[in-house]
């Protein structure tokens, strides 16, 4: 099986996606380096917000939703 580059902005995350994951895109497109115990946090209300609207998250999506968590 051949390994085929990827362009790290065609990176999505889902409800399936890790805190690995979801740190990673905010970091490569934010330089927001989470903490561990905001990633587990973090992640809880990603995993809700990619169920509820059936869409996988894009960095800006994740990045307003960070926004509307931390306004509370």
């Amino acid at each position: 099986m051949p390994y085929l580059p990827i362009d790290p902005a065609d990176v999505r995350g889902n409800s399936q996606s890790g805190k690995g994951g979801i740190t990673y895109l905010l970091e490569s497109a934010y330089g927001l380096v989470l903490p561990r115990r905001a990633q587990i946090e973090f992640s809880g209300i990603v995993q809700r917000v990619a169920d509820d609207t059936g869409r996988k998250l894009t960095s800006s999506v994740l990045w307003a939703t960070r926004s509307q968590s931390t306004a509370r």
